[in-house]
């Protein structure tokens, strides 16, 4: 059985309501992620910085409407520099204009 070398992230499920509550739905993020990865281990894409915008919170994720497509991520992903949050948003329904483009 091969172990998966990457850090886990150890926080507190206080600490983890607090970064569910603060995270609103129409925020614009950035993100840090590579999209795919090819068949052979090569990424398909150059790694570059995406932008998007909440568009859903659950439980344990959050959905982030990017160009084209819609993805989800895990709350920790916004302490391991995964999803950066970019611009504080306080109209609730910023997101349905930011679809429209």
């Amino acid at each position: 059985m091969r172990r998966n070398n990457t850090p886990q992230i150890f926080i507190t499920t206080f600490f983890l309501n607090e970064l569910k509550e603060t995270i609103k739905i129409g925020q614009k993020v950035r993100v840090n992620k590579v999209p795919y990865t090819t068949g052979q281990g090569r990424y398909a894409e150059p790694s570059e910085p995406r932008e998007g915008v909440i568009i859903a919170k659950y439980p344990n994720f959050f959905v982030v409407q990017l160009k084209g497509y819609k993805e989800s991520f895990r709350y920790t992903d916004l302490l391991d520099g995964t999803v950066e949050i970019t611009k504080e948003e306080t109209d609730t329904f910023s997101w349905l204009r930011a679809l429209r483009g």
